[in-house]
């Protein structure tokens, strides 16, 4: 059994630039470029560097843009660019910590954690390309083996059923009580009913106005659906709140008994 962790540090940064520069689409008298469509990033490979004084880590990948342009003939065009980049990055830990070494650091590895990934672009003024940056929220996990990936496991949250099985009533009663558990039930239903009823007016208020008779179908279909998820869902509460009720009556039937016995003692 492993008894220290594997993490020496981490160091977190809200938008750290992969990459930011000029990228050519078209040659000359091929057209004008329109815009990006898509982009995708493959391949991110990183690599640790122990750079004077500080650790750094250089991530490799690939860009692959899908782009639309205009033609000498004015017909839209799409085609795909492929780009291979590299960039290093410092983290800038703070009181980093080797496990079994004090001043270890150059045996420490860097692993990336990357989420929101997003780009922007502006078209080059020349329409044959586009000024590119894509960014990311990026948490940097140093360690002192090397590993090729590492994830973070969040609290997972109980699931949001409809059915009364998945939900634990008795840990509801202890938290929060029966009188109190009834009346958020009931209040949720009033809830469910006011919203069906404006959600309704608004759906049939935009399809008098705007809908064509097939979008009419189509949102009246919508409407039915949601009307028929409503109604599973006062079921719901309603049988749940015959459930509590129940469970009421058996508790003031154990109490009654009891009260018996001791006025028998």
């Amino acid at each position: 059994m492993f008894l220290t962790t594997s993490i020496a540090g981490r160091a977190r940064k809200e938008r750290e630039i992969l990459y930011e520069g000029g990228v050519c689409l078209l040659e000359k008298a091929q057209g004008r470029v329109l815009g990006i469509t898509s982009c995708f990033v493959y391949e991110m490979q990183f690599s640790t560097y122990h750079d004077p004084g500080s650790l750094a880590v250089e991530v490799s990948f690939i860009i692959e843009l899908e782009y639309e342009y205009l033609d000498s003939a004015e017909a839209c065009i799409k085609k795909v660019k492929k780009l291979s980049c590299q960039k290093r990055h410092y983290p800038g830990f703070h009181n980093l910590s080797v496990p079994g070494s004090p001043s270890g650091n150059d045996r420490l590895f860097i692993i990336p954690i990357i989420k929101d990934m997003a780009y922007r672009y502006e078209i080059a003024g020349d329409g044959m390309g586009v000024n590119l940056t894509i960014g990311a929220s990026m948490e940097y996990i140093a360690t002192d083996k090397y590993y090729t990936n590492a994830f973070e496991c969040e609290k997972e949250q109980p699931e949001s059923g409809i059915g009364t099985e998945s939900i634990s009533w008795k840990a509801v009663y202890n938290q929060i009580g029966l009188d109190d558990a009834i009346t958020c039930l009931e209040n949720m239903i009033r809830l469910l009913r006011i919203r069906r009823l404006f959600r309704e007016q608004d759906e049939i208020h935009s399809l008098l106005f705007e809908g064509s008779e097939s979008e009419m179908m189509e949102e009246n279909r919508k409407l039915t659906e949601l009307k028929k998820s409503l109604e599973d869902e006062i079921q719901t509460c309603r049988m749940t709140i015959a459930k509590l009720n129940s469970e009421l009556r058996d508790r003031e039937d154990i109490i009654g008994k009891l009260l018996l016995i001791l006025d028998r003692e």
